[in-house]
């Protein structure tokens, strides 16, 4: 049998193969690379990954994966620079050959690739990953980039979604069905240590509103808190102020980026997570904090209702006096923590096992090129 030749593509991802870059990422591109690694064991598929470029070679292989260094687009570059890295894209491409073209997240590179399978005669494999990705959010804010992304949505061959939520969005959206395959995780092993602070990890961005988990800090001067927060370049300003106010309290420990195995030893010695967030599509944090037992409490994010119908945390319904009421009680109820935690495993395992869920995108490939 001829193999079918898949290429993947998430430019932030290759500090996941190359665990001596350090540069950041985020959580889809944790979800593309343990895609990748599911479905590498496939002795059928060819998997080739497209990132961008930290000044590795041009192709690396990784097990059994091939690894191209492409481009790293940014926002405010002139239109020649951005038809060049166009042409870059349709270049390297062409020169991979897929049958499938797999791409995630919202942007014009979505569009782009969808122009390239229309004229190349080749399927492309979109995978959402945010609210914004499917409910139009995106495709307003961001101009021509968004009509772009829309495009690529509308003519992508698949799309997937996270959650029977944003299924329902993208179907009233765009009159399409979308395929639920729900986030990977492989369980971690860990030993059990002492709990010492409540965790907040995100990006600085202002939808993930940090000052909301700083204000929380304000109200707890006895407890310990630790604040990972990773700068996003598009707003220096915002990042360094929140920094600053957070640099403030003698409780709260902030560090700017780790690693992702830091980020599973931090979750080892924490006592709660919070997510602060006003929309995400279905956060890889939360997928930790089960693995590391770690009793969720969101502000608002609470996809298709799994913190209480499978007791994993708690929703604070968006409101403050909530969030800061259910840490309290987590704080003084051992008795209550323990009872999350006993149930978080048991849902990864039957949610979230890389093996099952890559099973099922790896029989969406085998359809789409019958």
């Amino acid at each position: 049998m001829k193999k079918i030749k898949v290429c993947m593509i998430s430019t932030a991802a290759y500090p996941l193969f190359n665990k001596k870059c350090l540069a950041k990422h985020g959580g889809a591109e944790i979800q593309m690379y343990l895609y990748a690694k599911e479905l590498e064991k496939d002795n059928h598929l060819d998997i080739s990954f497209i990132v961008g470029n930290y000044n590795q070679k041009n192709i690396e292989i990784i097990n059994k994966i091939k690894i191209y260094k492409s481009f790293n687009p940014k926002n405010n570059s002139s239109i020649l620079k951005k038809l060049k890295w166009i042409l870059g894209y349709f270049k390297l491409l062409k020169k991979i050959n897929p049958d499938i073209v797999f791409t995630t997240t919202a942007g014009g590179l979505v569009g782009i690739v969808s122009i390239y399978c229309k004229i190349f005669k080749k399927s492309h494999l979109h995978r959402t990953a945010h609210k914004m990705d499917v409910d139009k959010s995106y495709v307003k804010k961001y101009g021509f980039k968004g009509r772009l992304y829309e495009f690529g949505l509308k003519n992508a061959d698949v799309i997937t979604v996270q959650t029977n939520e944003l299924k329902t969005i993208f179907l009233k959206n765009y009159k399409k069905h979308a395929v639920i395959i729900k986030n990977l995780w492989k369980i971690k092993n860990f030993k059990e240590k002492k709990r010492e602070h409540i965790l907040w990890i995100s990006r600085c961005e202002k939808w993930k509103r940090p000052e909301v988990f700083i204000n929380l800090v304000s109200k707890f001067p006895r407890e310990k808190f630790l604040m990972i927060c990773p700068k996003e370049h598009n707003d220096e300003k915002y990042f360094f102020k929140i920094k600053q106010i957070a640099e403030s309290y003698k409780n709260l420990t902030f560090k700017e980026h780790i690693s992702f195995k830091e980020a599973n030893n931090y979750f080892e010695q924490s006592k709660l997570f919070i997510n602060t967030s006003s929309a995400e599509g279905f956060p890889n944090t939360f997928l930790q904090a089960c693995n590391f037992k770690v009793p969720i409490i969101s502000l608002k994010i609470n996809p298709d209702k799994i913190l209480e119908k499978f007791k994993l945390g708690v929703s604070c319904d968006n409101k403050f006096i909530n969030l800061y009421n259910s840490v309290k009680l987590f704080i003084k109820n051992t008795k209550h923590r323990k009872k999350i935690q006993s149930t978080q495993h048991m849902y990864l395992k039957k949610n979230h096992d890389a093996k099952n869920n890559s099973e099922l995108l790896r029989k969406i490939i085998y359809l789409m090129v019958k």
